[in-house]
């Protein structure tokens, strides 16, 4: 299954991440892609920090 997200900015960005993180489990694959500057560093940091809880 493919889905798009379209974000205006990194807010954004994050508040996704937050969300897929939220319905995340263990063993669970994202794959991320985009080209340089599309954010996703961004949606990565902050999918990891809410699925840590740092």
């Amino acid at each position: 299954m493919e889905k798009t997200f379209i974000s205006h900015n990194e807010q954004e960005t994050a508040a996704v991440a937050e969300k897929f993180a939220e319905i995340s489990k263990r063993g669970d694959v994202w794959a991320l892609s985009g080209k340089l500057g599309a954010g996703t560093s961004v949606f990565a940091r902050a999918f990891m920090k809410k699925m840590t809880g740092a």
